[in-house]
């Protein structure tokens, strides 16, 4: 019996994260390590172990941000990247980012709990949520939406991640094409 069969036996409930979707015929490209992307951190509750981006070279920055990972609370047998996109951040802002992806985490342990049948217990956040999460940052002056809904969605986003740049999402109301 191989290792994959004793770990996984027929009929045994398994977490999986789809890493990639179905194209043609080839079905979907799938995980047991699951991988959740923050702001500056990739969370990975099955991991137990911590790291940082290769992007990130400079040999001080490394160190600074290992000393980082140290300060961070970080659950028994789980574990953290450092993503390029905290390089040169202060620990307040790591804080924070593990803080939601914990809460997300505690979500998603709650839906696998209900779960009694399989099914889809998280969806990534869409391109608004991520856009929210991964490009508004301090270099950015405004961020113009032109649909109220997803100016909702924005404010809402990014009330959890950054409260104070809220002021900095503006709704397009203009009768005329944004792009105009």
């Amino acid at each position: 019996m191989s290792l994959f069969a004793k770990l996984y036996p027929i009929g045994k409930d398994i977490v999986i994260q789809v890493t990639k979707g179905q194209i043609g015929s080839k079905g979907p490209r799938t995980t047991t390590n699951i991988a959740l992307p923050g702001r500056y951190l990739v969370f990975m509750p099955y991991a137990g172990q911590c790291g940082i981006s290769r992007k990130i070279e400079n040999p001080a920055e490394r160190k600074r941000l290992k000393k980082i990972l140290g300060n961070l609370t970080i659950p028994e047998g789980m574990g953290v990247i450092v993503r390029t996109a905290g390089e040169g951040k202060k620990l307040r802002y790591f804080v924070r980012d593990l803080h939601i992806l914990l809460q997300t985490w505690d979500e998603i342990q709650h839906n696998i709990d209900r779960a009694d049948e399989p099914t889809c217990i998280y969806n990534e956040p869409d391109i608004i949520e991520r856009t929210a999460r991964d490009f508004l940052t301090e270099d950015i002056d405004r961020v113009l939406v032109d649909n109220e809904d997803n100016y909702q969605i924005m404010l809402n986003t990014i009330d959890k991640i950054s409260p104070r740049s809220k002021s900095k999402i503006s709704l397009f109301s203009e009768n005329i094409p944004i792009f105009e």
